[in-house]
């Protein structure tokens, strides 16, 4: 565990927890000295669910990414939606 980034586990937690389709979940992540950002990709049907009403459930989660950063390196997290045939 030690090998994963501030956050990493804290939102794979998260979203394999709201999702259906946790089998094509991906968390991509882009590092530099000032930020580390996780996209984080899902199944098109779940993207209803990870939004949320208002934008609640996104929101949250982001909030949540943003306390794991530190002063020098901050944390942020986007959401895809997974390019589905």
């Amino acid at each position: 565990m030690s090998d994963q980034l501030p956050g990493q586990a804290l939102i794979d937690l998260i979203v394999n927890g709201i999702v259906e389709h946790t089998e094509v979940v991906d968390i991509k992540v882009e590092e530099t000295e000032s930020k580390i950002t996780y996209n984080v990709y899902v199944h098109p049907d779940d993207m209803k669910k990870m939004i949320g009403k208002g934008g609640r459930v996104i929101k949250s989660i982001k909030n949540l990414t943003k306390v794991v950063g530190t002063p020098t390196q901050r944390v942020y997290c986007e959401l895809h939606e997974l390019a589905v045939d």
